[in-house]
């Protein structure tokens, strides 16, 4: 029952990042996960277009599993920010390899892009931190549990945009190393890429 249409979200914050290296914590093959936390003045095109595919989700549970009880699972949390404002909280996952159809495990790396829409190339993307602001597109996908007689949505990462980065190296700022005139000069590879642009799917 999977909603095959691709969704961006407004722009949010990003928390609790693995977008750049899967979390295998739990799962051997890593997944991909973030949460992304938007205000919920600005969140109320997301909001709309979830709860209406969640109902979409338990009406067909209804219809596969006639006579019995179906209760719908909001597909977002509501939070409250450092100021006592009321955020949104989507949690998007994907999984960071998938099986062919011959048996054959693939990696796969999510598409990023930076906020001018140019195609950042695998091997150079950064490390995200909470705090970077982020727009995503997912894949909503219906889901019902019947030993627990719920149905709602699942969020599945397809790709994400960078729009201000939060993040961490251990440059020589951290290290407490500062810059010596006359010094070795470390010979560093090019800083310039071929990039592609990406095309906008439907927005909320």
């Amino acid at each position: 029952m999977a909603r095959k249409r691709e969704l961006i979200t407004v722009v949010g914050e990003g928390r609790y990042c693995w977008l750049k290296y899967p979390d295998v914590e739990f799962e051997d093959d890593g997944v991909y996960r973030t949460q992304i936390l938007i205000p919920r003045d600005e969140a109320e095109p997301v909001i709309a277009r979830l709860d209406k595919l969640a109902d979409e989700s338990v009406e067909a549970a209804r219809r596969e599993n006639p006579g019995k009880e179906v209760c719908r699972v909001a597909p977002y949390k509501e939070e409250y920010d450092e100021e006592g404002k009321p955020i949104i909280v989507l949690k998007l996952k994907t999984a960071a390899k998938f099986r062919k159809n011959n048996g054959e495990v693939v990696d796969k790396k999510l598409p990023a892009f930076d906020s001018k829409g140019n195609r950042i190339p695998d091997d150079h993307i950064p490390n995200v931190y909470t705090g970077t602001r982020l727009r995503v597109c997912i894949t909503p996908s219906f889901y019902y549990v019947a030993g627990q007689k719920t149905a709602g949505l699942s969020l599945y990462l397809v790709s994400f945009q960078i729009l201000k980065l939060v993040t961490y190296e251990n440059d020589a700022n951290y290290f407490g190393f500062t810059s010596e005139e006359g010094g070795y000069i470390a010979s560093l590879p090019p800083s310039e890429f071929d990039l592609e642009r990406v095309s906008d799917p439907e927005s909320f």
